[in-house]
């Protein structure tokens, strides 16, 4: 898939060489496959073989999830906004999508989701992330970006493209916190990427979440994701 990033701006050199746009940013994000995935892969083992068959063909059609993130000073939102499919499934599977609110401040990264209990909220430190920069540039959509490598599990990690172009520390799910706004990220064969990026006038509303019970995400992904999916 190739995509334009389009800057909503009058004079763009003007813009970049100003502080004031950092203040308010809206980044819509579309994520893919950018292949076919393994038909061996783990999730397809335990199925029934009709069923089996079926996700298999489905997981074949091409889609992309898109997101709006908003960022407004120190807080940022990353939310889902929809799936859209090159042509439709005989069933949709959607996942377990959450929506990312961080708190730069008090470097805390709050998740929810609909399946997730209305007085239950996920929380990630920022340090539980881990960054390494490198010198190799790419220009992605005539913004020159360089190259980190994320740590956001344990046994995971992703290359991160990010512009100092734009020096703002934001970016998708687990990849901000960078010297620049986040413009891709590899994951294996996924990606998500930045198409348009805005810097409206007025300042944004973000709301964190503050909800009175807190888990940490080890604890959900070990446990509570399965409890609340399947209660």
């Amino acid at each position: 898939m190739k995509f334009k990033i389009f800057i909503t701006t009058i004079l763009i050199l003007n813009l970049l060489s100003s502080i004031t746009y950092s203040q308010n940013l809206v980044v819509k994000y579309e994520s893919y496959r950018g292949k076919s995935p393994d038909i061996n892969d783990n999730r397809f083992k335990n199925m029934p073989e009709q069923i089996k068959i079926k996700a298999i063909e489905n997981s074949m059609i091409k889609y992309k999830d898109v997101y709006t993130l908003s960022y407004c000073n120190g807080k940022s939102s990353y939310i889902y906004n929809e799936r859209v499919f090159e042509k439709e499934p005989d069933f949709k599977s959607i996942g377990f999508l959450l929506n990312y609110f961080n708190d730069y401040k008090n470097e805390k990264i709050i998740c929810v989701a609909d399946w997730i209990p209305k007085d239950f909220q996920v929380i990630r430190n920022f340090n539980e992330i881990k960054k390494q920069l490198f010198d190799d540039t790419l220009t992605i959509n005539n913004l020159l970006c360089k190259k980190a490598e994320v740590e956001f599990l344990k046994d995971r990690k992703a290359t991160v493209w990010y512009t100092p172009e734009i020096p703002i520390m934001a970016g998708p799910t687990w990849f901000f916190d960078l010297p620049g706004l986040v413009i891709r990220v590899e994951i294996m064969d996924y990606i998500i990427e930045a198409v348009k990026i805005e810097f409206p006038e007025l300042p944004l509303k973000i709301i964190i979440p503050n909800r009175k019970n807190t888990i940490n995400y080890e604890e959900y992904r070990k446990s509570k994701v399965k409890e609340w999916l399947y209660k």
